[in-house]
């Protein structure tokens, strides 16, 4: 060994700290704070990350770049406008997506009327681009129903009972808890099967008229099985 060396390895450095703030949006805003477009007024700065679709959805960065609040305009000089919270329009968003309702949904939901909706979708487009995505998620549940109600499940119902007294103290307590478990077993809906077949395996079930003759569905008869 080398006169000055110590013959020790040199440490790792330490990692740095976890940042503890929450991310900021990194996509410039739709709408900086202060301008105006279409009679709406940015009211507040980007929303960030402090609402939960700019983690979860595909257009989290736009929707992070979304203002946090906006001012609608009146339609007139004379109407008064609308403060709309960005957050709380997101929420009614969604809400009227899942309800299938769309536009009507979202002011339902909002408590706005019809034009504000209308208004805030032709400004941020990527309003209009959530609310897509949102009801094609729902597509997908409800395709997983029709396969369900095709093929037949089980379903169970509980229902709890319980039974209370009043003890000695005076409190009223629990003193017994019963659970009824019903099972059934949901037949096969065999419209539901011919409608899911004919329409996503139209090659095999119907016939369009080529050289190969498709099978075909019949719901009496020895073919009824099939």
């Amino acid at each position: 060994m080398n006169g000055g060396e110590t013959g020790l390895l040199p440490q790792a450095a330490e990692p740095a700290p976890a940042p503890t703030t929450a991310p900021t949006a990194t996509a410039d805003p739709a709408l900086p704070e202060g301008s105006s477009r279409f009679g709406i007024t940015a009211t507040a700065g980007p929303l960030g990350a402090s609402h939960y679709l700019c983690d979860s959805a595909v257009c989290g960065d736009l929707v992070a770049a979304l203002p946090a609040s906006v001012l609608v305009a009146g339609r007139s000089d004379a109407a008064g406008g609308y403060a709309v919270d960005m957050s709380v329009f997101l929420d009614a968003l969604m809400e009227g997506a899942a309800k299938l309702k769309g536009r009507e949904g979202i002011a339902e939901a909002a408590s706005l009327p019809m034009w504000v909706v209308c208004r805030m979708l032709g400004t941020f487009p990527v309003l209009e681009v959530l609310l897509g995505e949102a009801m094609d998620a729902l597509k997908y549940e409800v395709e997983a129903a029709l396969v369900k109600a095709a093929i037949g499940v089980d379903v169970v119902h509980k229902r709890s009972r319980s039974r209370k007294s009043v003890n000695p103290k005076g409190e009223l307590v629990e003193t017994e808890r019963t659970e009824d478990v019903l099972e059934k077993a949901a037949v096969m809906d065999v419209a539901a099967a011919k409608y899911f077949l004919t329409n996503r395996m139209k090659e095999r079930y119907k016939d369009d008229g080529g050289q190969k003759q498709a099978v075909q569905i019949n719901f009496i008869g020895p073919e009824a099985d099939l």
